[in-house]
């Protein structure tokens, strides 16, 4: 489902819409992209060791 003008929503729009501040908001959205980018890095190391 979702709302189809949702593809023309910026992230200013989902703080605005949601009352979010939107200079927090993306701190912690980046902060979380890059925990997960190191997560994953490490789950790929650790298959390599496996093999």
């Amino acid at each position: 489902m979702g709302c189809p003008a949702e593809a023309f929503h910026t992230l200013r729009d989902v703080t605005r819409n949601y009352g979010l501040a939107l200079n927090p908001f993306l701190k912690e959205l980046s902060e979380t992209v890059e925990s997960q980018k190191n997560n994953e890095q490490k789950e790929t190391l650790t298959c390599k060791k496996d093999r």
